[in-house]
């Protein structure tokens, strides 16, 4: 039996009638699921009814997880999961199971992760097997329609699967038990200390995986890992080493000016999957744009090179104006496919330009405009002609700009037919969104960034929060989802607390505390630190993952340890930091062994040992504390924790600035790290030298 599961991974590594529709998916919150009501599979949602089932009936699972802007998901649902004799197989042999990861990313995590220990192909479409228990014993990926390139068809998939599982359950059942065993083994708590030491030794280590040639990281595909070039930047701000910041500036270059970049319309795509940057997968996802937004707002901060403010401007531009729905929170994504003229659907179909077009709808200025830009072939396509379609990339030689051109293109393109767009609001990836366009807008002065900001912050409120307080992950058509995971809870946290520095409202300081009171009670492990994914009722089979890989976003712990030592500045509240330092205590082992991967709880520790906290003693509003607080607004300082407060408001007892108050009746801020806190400053030049210094740690 494992002779037949070996012979089947090597290719995967790239009883009733079939229903006539699948109602049981059409009442369902995500619109991924949706999407497929109508298969010719009669899909169960996740849930213990389904496992049920399984174990009634003795049948394997067929688990698919999958999302609304995969092209390959959509692929696979054409050309399998539509079609009759497709389904007649699973049905006859599986219970077929579907998966919304954006909905469930606890489910996507915890089988992700199960995968890979059986050393399985994964990426999305996942499509797994499982034993009516919840155990993977096989899977994959993406299966084609007929045998391609070596990777088997999916019937061919099934039938031998359902073979397997008829003649021998027993040995499919003990391979589903060694990937259970290698689950728990996965998940043994991997201490390790994060001190200064080890986070400058993961630092330099991140700096040794830079691609010296393109930027980024990875040889091949490339995904913008904000995560970790904000370790880089970190690491650059404390130590003044330009080969830190050249790793940033020149990733983010070759971001912006490559085919990563919508030069068009604006806007990151996910990842791309060639070195150069120039042939992306063409889905828009709100958590990339806002992770960028960020990192682009604070290496302009510190560069104020036009460039970085131009890109910030323009992802934010994107932002309000194809992401944000009509009540204010935020969509999660735009569609990887759009239809051509004849209604066909293919990758990237919107985004896509020939040579021949170009020259039509430019003119005289093609000649210079494609002197400027070049044309990248999708993957697994070439440009044989003047009119095949291709994606815009800048050369890296080009110094002039082409507003107009590409303001023709624009326009040229509001008559193609526009990608679906998945209006389903995601608190975690709101939460990132709302705290970049805040930050952003803080940093650049720009007031209706912030008010959008604010505005968004009360809609998925609105949305997301039960009349019992308890937040939601997603909502989506008038119902709010699963409860919402750890990284939720911290996101949204994290964006309050934003939202609390841009504005001084202390409802927004509450609300940071009120989800971290939440995710304390719901998601902490009091035995051995560190907080779970999901809460306890909702948490997939098998176990409840604490979660430290950065997937892309900083993972949940990362995230909570961020916001635990933010609060815990800005209050004083000594049971957070103690919180914080045991999660990172748990959970830090992993950030020395890769880096990469744990990059957030690698930034998380970096807030947590040196986080500057700035206390401007003044009125809001006043000149003297506004000079001050723009002052103050113009460092790139990622570990800040920032308070304004009226003269004679008290700071907590262990606030380093505790006591201290206005020099002869003038607004003064304070720079304080740890205990200790610098000399006063009333000047705003004198405060910028101050801060200066205490960021290096002179």
């Amino acid at each position: 039996m494992r002779g037949f599961l070996a012979v089947l991974l090597v290719a995967a590594a790239v009883g009733h009638a079939p229903a006539a529709a699948a109602p049981r998916l059409a009442q369902e919150t995500s619109p991924y699921l949706r999407l497929h009501a109508k298969d010719a599979v009669d899909w169960r949602p996740w849930g213990e009814a389904a496992f049920a089932e399984a174990r009634r009936d003795q049948k394997p699972i067929l688990l698919a997880i999958g999302y609304f802007a995969c092209r390959w998901c959509h692929v696979m649902q054409r050309e399998s999961y539509l079609d009759p004799a497709i389904a007649e197989i699973i049905h006859r042999s599986f219970i077929p199971v579907l998966v919304d990861r954006e909905e469930r990313p606890d489910v996507d995590a915890a089988y992700i992760l199960q995968a890979s220990l059986l050393g399985l192909p994964t990426g999305w479409p996942l499509t797994l097997f499982l034993a009516p228990s919840g155990e993977v014993f096989f899977g994959g990926t993406y299966y084609p329609k007929v045998e391609t390139g070596g990777v088997p068809s999916f019937a061919h998939v099934l039938r031998e699967v359902a073979t397997a599982w008829r003649e021998d359950p027993a040995a499919l059942t003990a391979e589903a038990a060694r990937a259970a065993d290698a689950l728990r083994r996965a998940l043994a708590p991997r201490p390790g200390t994060l001190g200064a030491g080890e986070i400058d030794s993961a630092q330099r280590a991140l700096l040794e995986d830079v691609d010296p040639f393109h930027g980024g990281f990875g040889k091949s595909t490339k995904f913008p890992r904000a995560s970790a070039l904000e370790a880089l930047w970190r690491a650059y701000l404390r130590t003044g080493e330009k080969d830190f910041a050249e790793a940033v500036a020149g990733a983010l270059t070759a971001m912006a000016e490559g085919g990563l970049y919508d030069h068009v319309g604006g806007g990151f795509f996910r990842y791309a999957v060639d070195p150069e940057w120039r042939v992306p997968h063409y889905e828009k996802m709100l958590n990339v744009n806002g992770a960028l937004l960020a990192l682009f707002t604070e290496v302009w901060r510190e560069t104020r090179e036009a460039r970085f403010a131009r890109q910030a401007r323009e992802t934010a531009a994107f932002l309000l104006a194809e992401m944000r729905l009509p009540s204010g929170a935020f969509a999660s994504a735009l569609d990887a496919e759009s239809a051509d003229a004849t209604g066909h659907k293919d990758e990237g179909t919107y985004y896509l330009w020939s040579e021949t077009e170009l020259r039509r709808v430019l003119g005289a200025d093609a000649d210079p405009f494609l002197a400027a830009y070049g044309l990248a072939p999708p993957e697994r396509r070439e440009l044989r002609t003047l009119d095949d379609p291709g994606t815009l990339y800048r050369s890296e030689t080009a110094e002039e700009r082409f507003d107009a051109s590409l303001a023709r293109l624009r326009a040229e393109r509001e008559a193609r037919a526009r990608p679906a767009r998945d209006d389903k609001l995601l608190a975690d990836w709101n939460g990132i969104a709302i705290a970049a366009l805040a930050e952003a807008g803080f940093a650049f002065g720009e007031q209706t960034w912030i008010e959008a900001a604010r505005l968004a912050f009360a809609d998925a409120v609105r949305r997301l929060e039960s009349p019992s307080g308890r937040l939601a992950h997603s909502w989506h058509d008038g119902r709010a989802g699963a409860p919402a995971p750890v990284e939720s809870l911290a996101q949204m946290a994290r964006a309050a607390l934003v939202l609390f520095e841009a504005t001084g409202d202390a409802a927004y300081l509450r609300r940071a505390e009120t989800w971290v009171g939440q995710a304390i009670s719901d998601h902490w492990d009091p035995a051995g630190g560190g907080f779970f994914q999901a809460v306890a009722d909702v948490a997939p089979a098998l176990t409840r993952l604490k979660p430290v890989i950065d997937m892309p976003d900083p993972s949940g712990n990362a995230t909570m340890v961020e916001v635990l030592a933010k609060l815990y500045f800005l209050t004083g509240a000594e049971d957070l930091r103690a919180r914080a330092e045991r999660t990172l205590a748990t959970t830090g082992g992993i950030v020395g062994s890769d880096p990469l991967s744990s990059a957030g709880l690698l930034n998380a520790a970096d807030s947590l040992r040196q986080g500057l906290q700035v206390v401007i003693v003044g009125q809001r509003g006043e000149a003297g504390a506004e000079r001050l607080l723009v002052r103050t607004l113009a460092f790139s300082l990622p570990a800040r924790a920032l308070l304004v407060i009226p003269p004679g408001q008290s700071l907590p007892d262990n606030h380093p600035a505790h006591g201290k108050g206005q020099i002869d009746g003038r607004a003064t801020a304070y720079v304080c790290r740890g205990t200790v806190c610098s000399l006063p400053a009333a000047d705003e030049n004198e405060l910028a030298e101050t801060i200066r210094a205490m960021r290096a740690g002179l």
